[in-house]
């Protein structure tokens, strides 16, 4: 006898399934995280297709692997830091620190445990006090600008990461559209 529930239940799970291969795929060709900005042509659909089975595997290996957490966060530092870089903005780094940190703060959120969180923040200081240095050895710049600069960083990644924590379903980069990146403030009559 035919049993309509069992037949679209099946079909429910075979999707799923068909889903989850379709995105180890792409997790097997790019690993994790994936950033659809690096994606080959044709795969930014694919992705769009299964991205919430891509999710339940970074949120799989989150809960299994406190490394990763850390070492994603490391992975959007350093992506954000050669973005900077190619883009060559004048005071792009008060942009960069925000939006690295806002994607790190927006993960954290779906972590248990937010290593990511942990390694941003980390990694934010670790790079400050590297900045610190190098430009104190090998540059002639005042302590004082050189210190205030820092502040200045850590100003902004603690803001992107508040951002991030408290708006996990918003565009970190719609957000730092109303950055006024020359003057490290926010346009007139916009809200953060």
């Amino acid at each position: 006898m035919f049993d309509g529930f069992n037949y679209w239940n099946d079909a429910l799970n075979n999707m799923r399934e068909s889903n989850r291969k379709r995105a180890q795929k792409l997790i097997d060709k790019y690993g994790l995280p994936i950033d659809r900005n690096s994606l080959e042509s044709g795969d930014e659909y694919e992705y769009d297709m299964v991205k919430d089975y891509v999710d339940e595997f970074e949120t799989e290996n989150y809960q299994h692997n406190p490394g990763y957490g850390l070492g994603y966060a490391m992975s959007i530092l350093i992506s954000a830091k050669k973005e900077m870089e190619k883009e060559n903005l004048i005071n792009g780094d008060n942009y960069y620190h925000r939006l690295a940190m806002c994607e790190i703060g927006k993960q954290a959120q779906k972590e248990n445990i937010p290593y990511s969180l942990l390694g941003g923040f980390v990694g934010g200081i670790l790079k400050e006090g590297y900045d610190f240095t190098k430009k104190n050895i090998f540059k002639e710049n005042k302590m004082k600008n050189i210190f205030n600069d820092s502040i200045k960083d850590m100003n902004n990644n603690i803001e992107g990461l508040n951002f991030g924590l408290n708006n996990s379903k918003k565009s970190c980069r719609d957000w730092l559209r109303n950055l006024d990146i020359k003057t490290n403030s926010w346009k007139k009559n916009e809200k953060k």
